[in-house]
């Protein structure tokens, strides 16, 4: 019986998380993530908001995932800045390729930015 309690409790709060994501994303509060640096810098620059770039390692780096699920993933977090920043995700698989361009993109701005570890967050302006 009591295994039937926990499960039905599991699913009350899937279905109630799953919920709170609809609702974010039929608002429009969601957070959008970019992975064109360049197209980033030209929204920047015609809306004057800030960018937060995000070096990540989406498949291999265990505190990436933690970030991403315990604060990015959060309406709180989507509803306070999500249309405030220009958000860029910036990765750096290992199980998993990129295409060419996007590969060679986040390469020279991990060199630009002097990147040595994941998670990297850093916020700049459009300039």
């Amino acid at each position: 019986m009591k295994g039937f309690a926990y499960i039905a409790a599991t699913l009350v709060c899937v279905f109630s998380l799953f919920q709170v994501k609809m609702e974010a994303s039929e608002k429009g509060t969601g957070v959008n993530w970019h992975t064109n640096y360049e197209k980033a810098l030209q929204e920047s620059k015609a809306t004057s908001k800030p960018i937060l770039l995000f070096f990540t390692g989406s498949d291999w780096c265990g505190w990436c995932k933690k970030l991403e699920k315990e604060v990015f993933d959060t309406p709180e977090f989507s509803q306070s800045v999500g249309g405030k920043i220009i958000f860029v995700v910036l990765d750096y698989p290992m199980k998993t390729s990129l295409d060419a361009k996007t590969y060679e993109q986040n390469q020279a701005l991990k060199k630009q930015y002097s990147i040595k570890s994941y998670p990297t967050i850093i916020l700049i302006n459009g300039d």
